[in-house]
This record gives structure tokens, C-alpha cells and sequence, in this order.
């Protein structure tokens, strides 16, 4: 991770001919809907 919102990737063309390697990012461009703060469940037993 580079940062929390942008991740490195490492990618390797699957053609033999070319294997061809590269970097790339993947980053969030925005949220739909932002994880709420979830209540821990306690199992019974």
C-alpha cells in the first residue's frame, strides 16, 4: 500500500511472446457507501 486510498500493483502480460512487466496504482476515486462502526457481537456459550 502506498497510501490507505492507493494501492501498488505488479502486473505480468500472460502472453509468452510478450511478458511484458509493469507497475500500477489502484486508487478509490470515491465512496458510495462508508463502512459505519460495526457493534461486536459476543457468541453465547
Amino acid at each position: 500500500m502506498i497510501t490507505n486510498e492507493t494501492k501498488e500493483n505488479y502486473n505480468q502480460c500472460q502472453n509468452v511472446n510478450c511478458s511484458t512487466t509493469f507497475v500500477s496504482h489502484e486508487t478509490v476515486a470515491r465512496y458510495i457507501i462508508k463502512p459505519q462502526l460495526i457493534n461486536v457481537l459476543i457468541p453465547n456459550g
